[in-house]
């Protein structure tokens, strides 16, 4: 089992800046999964993570056996973050920090939460 953290969250919020985005993180997936030579693959993602795990499998159709999602987004093709999610959340994503490249954790996230990446993964355009 692999427990993977996106570029720009946790432990690599170092690693926030602005070309972060929906395919750094699917390229995050699919550099860890061609490490580890993954097959037969279940991949599991929390809220955003849906759109990940999407196109991830979308893209190694024969290493992924299942996709679980978990109070997440869950996109057809062609569709955005920014086309799924409420007023509320859409409101949210426009609320960028003070480096212009994340969305400050919701009032009620962990006090552990960083910012999320916000630019390209869950603009208008894409």
């Amino acid at each position: 089992m692999l427990a993977l953290t996106l570029t720009g969250v946790a432990e690599r919020a170092h690693l926030l800046h602005a070309g972060v985005n929906l395919e750094t993180h699917i390229a995050d997936i699919l550099a860890e999964l061609a490490v580890h030579r993954a097959k037969d693959t279940v991949l599991v993602g929390h809220s955003y993570g849906g759109m990940v795990i999407t196109a991830v499998a979308d893209r190694l159709p024969h290493q992924v056996d299942s996709l679980v999602y978990l109070d997440a987004l869950v996109p057809h093709d062609g569709e955005s973050c920014w086309a799924l999610v409420n007023d509320v959340e859409r409101q949210w994503y426009l609320g960028v920090d003070e480096t212009g490249y994340g969305v400050p954790p919701m009032p009620f996230f962990d006090p552990r939460a960083t910012a999320h990446p916000w630019r390209r993964s869950c603009s208008r355009s894409s």
